[in-house]
C-alpha cells in the first residue's frame, strides 16, 4: 500500500513540471509556490481541525515542521523559477538527482555506511532518469543551474524528514511544513504594495 502510494505521488509530482512551466511564462514564481503551498496548508488545517484540533499544538512538529519548510520553499522557488530558462526534461533530471545526493549526505551528517549496492543503486537510477527525462536538444543553462539548489534542497528535506516523522506526528508535521513557504513568499508579494502605498 505505502509502494502504490509513493508511486501515487511520484506520478502526480511528475505531472506538475509541465504545468509549472506552462504557467511560470505568465504568472509570478513566488504567486505559484504561494497559491500552491497555501492551499495544501488550509486544507490540512481544516481536516486537522476536524479530526483532532488537540494535535496541532505539538511544539515538536512546529519545530520539524518549520525546518522542513524552509528547505520546502528552496525547492519549489528555485525548481519553478529554474523552469523559466530550462526544459521540463533538465528539470524533471536534475531534480530527480536528489536521490544520488541523499546516501552521502547521510554518510556525511549521521555517518551511514555506504554500501557497494548503495553506488550501484545510484548508478542504476541516474541512467535510468537520464534516459527517461533529460531533453538533449536543450543545452545546459541558467535554469540548470538553478534547479541544482532544487535538488540539494530536496535531498536535504528528505534526509531530515525522515528522521523527524519518527519524533512527532508526520500529519502535523506536513502540515507546519506548508505553513514555512506560504509565510516566505507572502511578504515578497506584499512588500511592492506596501512600499507604493508608503511613499506614493
Amino acid at each position: 500500500m505505502y509502494i502504490f502510494l509513493l508511486f501515487l505521488v511520484s506520478l502526480i509530482w511528475g505531472s506538475t513540471f509541465f504545468i509549472i512551466k506552462d504557467t511560470v511564462t505568465t504568472v509570478d514564481e513566488s504567486f505559484i509556490v504561494f497559491v500552491r503551498t497555501g492551499l495544501a496548508f488550509f486544507a490540512l488545517l481544516i481536516y486537522n481541525l476536524l479530526k483532532n484540533p488537540q494535535k496541532i499544538k505539538q511544539k515538536k512538529a512546529f519545530f520539524y515542521g518549520t525546518i522542513l519548510g524552509f528547505l520546502l520553499a528552496s525547492i519549489y522557488l528555485s525548481q519553478t523559477i529554474g523552469l523559466k530558462f530550462t526544459s521540463t526534461g533538465h528539470s524533471a533530471f536534475i531534480t530527480g538527482s536528489a536521490v544520488v545526493i541523499v546516501p552521502f549526505l547521510l554518510f556525511t551528517l549521521f555517518k551511514h555506511k555506504i554500501f557497494k549496492i548503495d553506488l550501484a543503486s545510484v548508478g542504476i537510477v541516474l541512467v535510468g532518469l537520464f534516459f527517461l527525462t533529460y531533453d538533449l536538444e536543450t543545452d545546459i543553462n541558467i535554469g540548470d543551474i538553478i534547479t541544482l539548489i532544487t535538488a540539494i534542497s530536496l535531498a536535504f528535506h528528505i534526509v531530515f524528514a525522515q528522521r523527524f516523522v519518527k519524533k512527532a506526528d508526520a500529519g502535523i508535521i506536513v502540515l507546519y511544513q506548508f505553513m514555512g513557504p506560504w509565510w516566505q513568499v507572502l511578504w515578497p508579494l506584499c512588500l511592492p504594495t506596501m512600499v507604493y502605498q508608503k511613499f506614493l
